[in-house]
């Protein structure tokens, strides 16, 4: 069974205790404990994404191309953790918000999920249209009941399995689609200068 843990600001409330050893489990390690949850699982306090990115026991990938001219983008913010019982299967989800001073046009966010699993909701959904992300890899674009609602991207690489979701104002679904496979195509792997070296990465 797998434990859901859903990031509100700085608390993140974990049914699962115990820490890893080597790289192929979770390391919960990071977690300080604040006390104790009645179904008796443990509430830590939840570190900043890098610490979290190096934690899981995979290579994770964040894009650097963010879909935005100009104005501001917030650091990735953890969204969820969802684990198995022994901490082997890990899918980490995080958030980033983009805005532009003055108008709402260009305003949105990245939904950005990375497991190291293939979770039910990849051949359950429907409304999914096939792509080609490059030349070795497929991807699939799921919409939702609207074309105006959202519309996701899930594809796998290296036997890790990730999702984009890219939420914006006054683009067409065609045009959030070719951002999505550009942002697919720019996935790199994490370190931790991750940020200095793509501190530039959104355009003017």
């Amino acid at each position: 069974m797998k434990k859901l843990i859903i990031l509100i600001g700085s608390i993140v409330f974990l049914g699962v205790v115990g820490c890893s050893s080597g790289n192929d489990k979770l390391d919960t390690s990071f977690f300080k404990t604040i006390g104790e949850n009645p179904d008796g699982g443990a509430s830590y306090v939840f570190p900043a994404y890098k610490i979290l990115l190096d934690a899981v026991p995979f290579k994770a990938q964040l894009p650097v191309y963010v879909p935005i001219s100009g104005g501001t983008a917030h650091l990735w913010v953890p969204h969820a953790i969802i684990v198995n019982s022994d901490l082997t299967e890990v899918s980490v989800s995080f958030s980033k918000e983009f805005f532009r001073d003055g108008t709402e046009e260009g305003n949105g966010s990245l939904y950005l999920e990375n497991a190291n699993y293939k979770d039910s909701s990849w051949d359950n959904l429907e409304n999914k249209n096939k792509t080609k992300i490059d030349e070795k890899t497929d991807g699939y674009f799921y919409l939702s009941a609207s074309d105006n609602d959202y519309v996701d991207l899930r594809f796998s690489k290296d036997g890790i399995y990730y999702l984009v979701l890219y939420q914006t104002v006054g683009k067409s679904l065609e045009e959030r689609k070719e951002e999505l496979i550009k942002i697919a195509n720019s996935m790199v792997e994490y370190d931790e200068w991750y940020d200095v070296r793509f501190e530039g990465a959104l355009k003017e």
